[in-house]
């Protein structure tokens, strides 16, 4: 019955949707006893709101840029060099109204900012239980007229750029072409709440106060009776829907990764805020808000996530320098928690705090066993390495995931630590070759590739050339960056990159080492880690 409600709702028609059988046999008795307490204030997500997926672009390098117009006011201040490199003059790009936009194949493109929109790409990013602009690290295409009103301007030509690179023949950019102008994403779903499809140590469900568009990493939250968004937001971060969702999702391999697709949302059991009374409702708006002024933390510490790795590595001293708070001994998180526990009826105190004892038990017990899990995983990756059975390519594979995981600070580039305030030039850096700086009679700059066939970037002052040299040894590379040749500020980013490098080669070392005792593979390995990281790779925060 509840497989053929959910499609009435999902699909308009009572049909069979779906089902979670395997809840029986797996659900913890704290599980049990919570849906027997709530009775009929549990009910499927689907049935309170409408779950969709975010923007489904077709082509994400032409529809998702990035806002390269402070980095291209810094670079070229002469207003005819402006307008001759980007092909718009320099004041519209200062005073807002044209966006110098870059692609996803690294283009640069004048787009009017009218037509332009902050998108949200995924929770990775964001530790705020509440969606603003400083998320957004994106912006989207969002123009719907057609191409006969818009003739002439710069978005009118950036789509003939699009279409000359076929973006508009793709599956999804020709099947949106039928009803609509293939560019046309403005025909995104607006909602109050989001959801994301991939989840780790971290449980959040942010507000979208402004209903920004977000992209099909994430879904969207429309609820179908108008209701207080801080309200629902609170009942969806609770951790009751955090059993929920482990209930309802899907495991994806054995380090602690799970999926939630649409249909597991729409299907998921949440407290039937619908019901809930003024007086409930008002306590989970005040506990919510006090969400929203910290930041989400994991439901294990950062001393915990820590430990086997410091304790492995004989640096046990360290682990007193972290954190070994997690999100259930939050005091806000526990009153959130109580909230919802007497919507559902327990109208006891003493009866909320043991249930609540009782659910914080199993999911300490659960997380920890997830990271068990994946701590043992890596150690038998290290262990296969050590045996001779892995090769170099490997090898690294793991250990840059281990650095993703647990040292995103060595993911930091060049282009993190800039403030663009100091004057500078714009400098490609070459993708290969080892850097030399060149200071002569002639000649200041750095040669990358030798002297045969290689290739010289010259530059204003020794301290330029040094800058540089230190770029190319961290990365990002094949990127044309603001370079600083202010003297002072040129040595201070030097001294930074080179600590950097020093602190990326001591642990890569570490890490390399762990796997293999092997002198060449070692070398070998450690060797395509530091080019990963060289290559620029987006920042990404640890598990929590």
């Amino acid at each position: 019955m509840a497989g053929v409600l959910l499609g009435e709702r999902t699909r308009g028609r009572p049909e069979y949707a779906g089902g979670k059988w395997g809840i029986p046999l797996r659900a913890p008795d704290v599980w049990e006893e919570l849906l027997s307490t709530g009775g009929g204030k549990w009910r499927p997500l689907g049935e309170l709101a409408d779950v969709r997926f975010g923007v489904k672009s077709g082509c994400d390098a032409f529809f998702y840029v990035s806002d390269y117009s402070t980095q291209a006011l810094t670079e070229v201040a002469d207003d005819i060099s402006f307008e001759q490199h980007y092909g718009v003059s320099r004041t519209e790009v200062l005073a807002g109204t044209v966006v110098l936009a870059k692609t996803g194949n690294g283009e640069v493109h004048p787009i009017e900012a009218r037509y332009l929109k902050p998108i949200v790409h995924s929770l990775m990013d964001i530790d705020a239980y509440s969606i603003s602009e400083n998320h957004c690290d994106k912006l989207a295409l969002m123009i719907s007229e057609p191409r006969d009103s818009i003739g002439g301007t710069h978005v009118d030509r950036y789509i003939d750029w699009g279409e000359s690179h076929h973006f508009h023949q793709g599956a999804t950019c020709a099947a949106r072409g039928r009803a609509r102008p293939w560019y046309d994403l403005t025909q995104y779903r607006e909602a109050p709440v989001l959801w994301s499809k991939a989840h780790q140590y971290r449980h959040c469900a942010p507000l979208n106060p402004d209903r920004r568009p977000v992209n099909c990493n994430l879904y969207t939250v429309d609820p179908r009776v108008e209701s207080s968004d801080v309200v629902i937001a609170g009942i969806l971060n609770s951790s009751l829907v955090l059993l929920s969702k482990h209930m309802f999702g899907r495991p994806v391999g054995v380090e602690g990764n799970l999926k939630t697709e649409v249909i597991d949302v729409n299907m998921m059991l949440v407290p039937d805020w619908t019901q809930t009374s003024p007086k409930i409702a008002k306590r989970i708006d005040i506990a919510m808000r006090e969400l929203l002024k910290r930041n989400v933390i994991g439901q294990l510490s950062a001393r915990r996530m820590a430990k086997r790795r410091l304790v492995q590595r004989g640096r046990e001293a360290e682990l007193a320098t972290l954190d070994d708070t997690s999100e259930l001994d939050m005091v806000d998180r526990q009153e959130l928690d109580d909230a919802v526990l007497e919507m559902l009826g327990v109208t006891s105190a003493p009866e909320r705090q043991r249930l609540r004892s009782s659910l914080y038990a199993h999911l300490r017990d659960h997380f920890e066993a997830v990271r068990s899990r994946e701590e043992e995983a890596q150690d038998n990756r290290r262990a296969t390495a050590n045996a001779g059975t892995l090769g170099a390519e490997t090898v690294a594979n793991d250990v840059f995931a281990e650095i993703e995981s647990d040292y995103p600070r060595l993911l930091i580039s060049y282009s993190d630590m800039i403030r663009g305030t100091a004057p500078g030039d714009g400098k490609m850096i070459p993708v290969t070759g080892e850097p030399e700086v060149v200071i002569d009679l002639a000649t200041t700059g750095v040669r990358f590739g030798g002297m045969r066939g290689g290739q010289m970037i010259a530059t204003r002052n020794p301290a330029q050339a040094e800058l540089v040299s230190a770029i190319a040894k961290i990365g990002p590379r094949g990127r044309t960056l603001f370079v600083a040749y202010d003297e002072a500020e040129a040595t201070a980013l030097t001294a930074k990159l080179q600590s950097l490098l020093l602190e990326r080669q001591r642990i890569v070392a570490e890490l390399v080492t762990a796997r293999t005792a092997d002198a060449d593979l070692i070398a070998t390995a450690s060797s395509k880690v530091m080019a990963k990281l060289v290559m620029g790779v987006r920042r990404r925060r640890p598990k929590t």
